[in-house]
């Protein structure tokens, strides 16, 4: 008799616990979908980036870094609008889309240096 209630006890603990970890968990919402989802969105959404050309494969791809010393690879397609003249050493503004640039402005080329080396 004894051995059937400590049996019952058991039961009823783990039953307890179980559906109240189901309660528990049923009160948040799903993480996994909604979390891939946000991570989907943020990377197929547009985001402007400037920074220094630090590697170009032209045709292919472009590396910039930014003043916070972040490093970003962007592919280049036949679509992508390049307005300048893109070389390695150069500042630029790039509009993507995910990981492939849609849009590159290559900045022009600081004039204080080049006023600064002139003789008067």
């Amino acid at each position: 008799m004894r051995q059937f209630s400590t049996l019952s006890a058991i039961a009823a603990v783990v039953m307890f616990v179980t559906l109240w970890s189901g309660a528990a968990l049923a009160d948040q919402p799903a993480a996994g979908p909604s979390k891939k989802a946000a991570a989907a969105a943020r990377m197929n959404s547009p985001r402007t980036t400037v920074g220094e050309v630090v590697d170009l494969v032209p045709g292919k791809s472009v590396q910039i870094k930014e003043e916070t010393g972040a490093l970003h690879h962007y592919g280049l397609t036949k679509t992508t609008k390049i307005d300048g003249d893109l070389k390695v050493g150069g500042t630029i503004t790039v509009m993507s889309t995910g990981r492939w640039a849609r849009e590159i402005t290559v900045q022009p080329a600081n004039s204080d240096h080049a006023g600064s080396e002139s003789n008067n």
